[in-house]
């Protein structure tokens, strides 16, 4: 049983600008990637798109399930994807990562792993401290919210969608998941239109004790409860191949199927979630904020 937290609690405030230009490939110190992307190119049907302040803006993609949305205040962390200058004075394709408690029109209470697409005047850029900003009479961003205070929003290279919404401060970690560990989950099931199949609330018991990463459980709960701590409560999108693949199962999960669950760990070997822990545990839960930020980041 590993006794290093996943999740570390490490406070960001700096900004980190990633390149997007292709052929060339960046050394890693350097933040960058080399990849080609023309999607800042597209011609947009601003008909689809809503107007607040100075900015259009729409949603690319939002979750079923709102987790949120930010408020004023909170301190969220953001993917912004945008045209700039490369150090050779090409036009690129830029990433930065850019954590703050400040709002500003067309990222209005966004939900926690939504994404948006904003069409942004030259007055209503300037003074942005977007590194290397390519400055157009309009300016185009695709933002993802990837945190939101604690809780985090995370695109698994498998295909699963990672909501962590009550993680565990690592001084409050009593043990980590690995392999051979026996566990139960608090948890309830959903499909894509939101019909619920299965609870561990329906049941009036958590689901368990099973055996990590033994193939008692579908791969989906394998992949994420790797590492999580005991407590820990998070929601995540399962793609077929990581479920019930095309064949589903009895009548309630149709091959095919996308599923969503809400789970909580409330068993890890000899250790449960309890009352008392709880009450020991939330006050931290509810204090976890990432306190710095850069102040001349974009805003």
């Amino acid at each position: 049983m590993a006794m290093t937290p996943l999740w570390t609690g490490v406070t960001l405030w700096v900004c980190i600008t990633l390149t997007m230009a292709p052929p060339v490939t960046a050394e890693v110190e350097d933040a960058s990637v080399a990849v080609e992307d023309d999607e800042m190119d597209l011609e947009e049907d601003l008909t689809t798109f809503t107007k607040e302040g100075d900015t259009m803006y729409k949603a690319l993609w939002k979750p079923r399930d709102c987790t949120g949305p930010a408020e004023e205040g909170d301190n969220v962390t953001m993917l912004i994807d945008y045209t700039g200058l490369d150090g050779a004075g090409r036009e690129v394709e830029l990433r930065h990562i850019l954590v703050t408690p400040r709002r500003r029109a067309g990222l209005l209470q966004p939900c926690l792993g939504e994404k948006r697409r904003l069409q942004v005047p030259r007055a209503g850029m300037e003074g942005n401290a977007l590194p290397n900003l390519l400055l157009k009479d309009l300016n185009w961003l695709d933002v993802e919210m990837v945190a939101i205070n604690a809780m985090t929003f995370t695109r698994l290279e498998s295909g699963l969608l990672l909501w962590m919404l009550e993680p565990v401060e690592a001084a409050s970690c009593l043990a980590t998941v690995e392999e051979g560990d026996t566990l139960a989950v608090e948890y309830e099931g959903s499909l894509e239109d939101g019909t619920v199949f299965d609870s561990s609330a329906a049941r009036n018991a958590p689901f368990g004790p099973f055996v990590h990463g033994k193939g008692q459980i579908i791969q989906g709960y394998t992949e994420v409860l790797t590492g999580r701590c005991l407590g820990e409560r998070w929601r995540m999108e399962v793609p077929p191949h990581l479920a019930y693949g095309d064949d589903g199962v009895g009548k309630d999960i149709p091959g095919g199927a996308t599923l969503t669950f809400d789970v909580r760990l409330v068993k890890l070997n000899q250790h449960s979630w309890s009352d008392e822990v709880r009450l020991v545990l939330l006050p931290a839960l509810k204090s976890l904020r990432f306190n710095k930020f850069n102040e001349n980041c974009f805003t």
